[in-house]
């Protein structure tokens, strides 16, 4: 399964952060953005959301990241990409929802 590779790779720290680094510089600013904004490193914060890819997914998101990984010159790189892309778009939509929720974000209308 190639969902197994990744996590039997990108659940190490080192590991993750190498990976990350690996996909690119842009890329590993971002994902080092989120890591530190949780106070967690990068490796911890890739693995974290790697588990709960893995946790949650069922089988369409495994199809999906198969899917990703077909073809590419790093499998693992580009399925871990793709969980990456899923897990934080998913983090940024729980976040806006619960900001909206607390109140944050209001948009009144001008009479």
């Amino acid at each position: 399964m190639q969902l197994s590779k990744i996590i039997n790779t990108c659940t190490h720290d080192l590991v993750a952060e190498a990976a990350v680094a690996s996909i690119g510089s842009d890329f590993s600013r971002r994902i080092g953005q989120r890591a530190a904004v949780r106070e967690m490193s990068t490796g911890a914060y890739v693995g974290s959301m790697v588990l709960k890819f893995s946790w949650r997914s069922g089988d369409a998101e495994l199809r999906a990241l198969s899917q990703a990984m077909l073809g590419a010159s790093t499998p693992v790189l580009a399925g871990l990409r793709h969980i990456l892309d899923i897990t934080t778009a998913e983090e940024d939509e729980r976040e806006e929802r619960q900001l909206k929720h607390n109140g944050r974000f209001r948009f009144d209308a001008v009479a």
